[in-house]
């Protein structure tokens, strides 16, 4: 049997000077909220599911990259790739083949559209942060 001591308040406090003083990181994670509300492939319930639409792709040290995939009658997007770059510098990443819509990209996320299109291959992912990738 495993148990579990809860942590102490000082361990999970929330420190609401932090809002104030990183307004830009409150903003990223209520947009990285929505877009998860808005899009189902973000919340596959069912481990069928996850089995069929989830692939890794080959990534580098410090750099996770997967695809969302086959998404027609439970997504808007058809494909989604999401890459996290735990790396201090740019890496390049091997894509699936398509073009595809940017919605996050350098701490901003927007279903909008965040500048030009990407063309699958190979792209590149800032260090320290997360790429979004979709298909309609």
């Amino acid at each position: 049997m495993v148990s579990v001591v809860p942590s102490s308040d000082s361990i999970i406090e929330f420190n609401w000077d932090n809002l104030k003083q990183y307004p830009q990181v409150f903003e990223y994670y209520r947009n990285l909220i929505q877009l998860r509300k808005n899009h189902p492939a973000f919340r596959l319930a069912k481990a069928e599911s996850v089995v069929r639409h989830l692939q890794f792709l080959t990534a580098s040290d410090c750099l996770i990259a997967f695809q969302l995939k086959d998404l027609e009658g439970i997504d808007t997007w058809k494909d989604i790739i999401v890459v996290l770059n735990g790396n201090r510098d740019t890496k390049t990443v091997d894509i699936p083949e398509g073009e595809y819509r940017v919605a996050c990209c350098n701490g901003v996320i927007s279903e909008a559209d965040i500048g030009m299109p990407v063309s699958g291959g190979k792209t590149t992912v800032d260090g320290q942060s997360a790429l979004i990738l979709y298909r309609q």
